[in-house]
C-alpha cells in the first residue's frame, strides 16, 4: 500500500470522526464552547467554501473538502516520517 492510499484512508477516517462528533457535541446553541468550538474552527475553511451551496449538499461537500485537506496533511506527515526512517 503506497503513502497516498494510507493518507486517504486516514484522512477520511479523521474527518468522519470529526463530523460525527460535531453532530453529537455541538448542541445548536449560538455559543459553542470547548470541544465543539474547536471542531467548528477546524472545519471553518470548508464551511466558508460550501456556504453558497444548497443546504442538502453542504454536509457532503464539507466532508469531501476536509477529507482532502486531512489526507494532504497526513501524506506530508507520512512522507516526512518515511524520510526520517531512512
Amino acid at each position: 500500500m503506497n503513502l497516498w492510499t494510507k493518507a486517504i484512508i486516514i484522512g477520511v477516517a479523521i474527518e468522519a470522526l470529526m463530523l460525527l462528533s460535531t453532530f453529537f457535541i455541538v448542541d445548536g446553541s449560538c455559543k459553542p464552547e470547548g470541544l465543539g468550538l474547536m471542531l467548528l474552527l477546524l472545519q471553518y475553511p470548508a464551511l466558508l467554501l460550501t456556504g453558497r451551496l444548497p443546504p442538502w449538499l453542504n454536509v457532503g461537500a464539507t466532508f469531501v473538502i476536509c477529507s482532502f485537506a486531512w489526507s494532504c496533511v497526513t501524506y506530508a506527515f507520512l512522507r516526512l516520517l518515511s524520510i526520517a526512517r531512512k
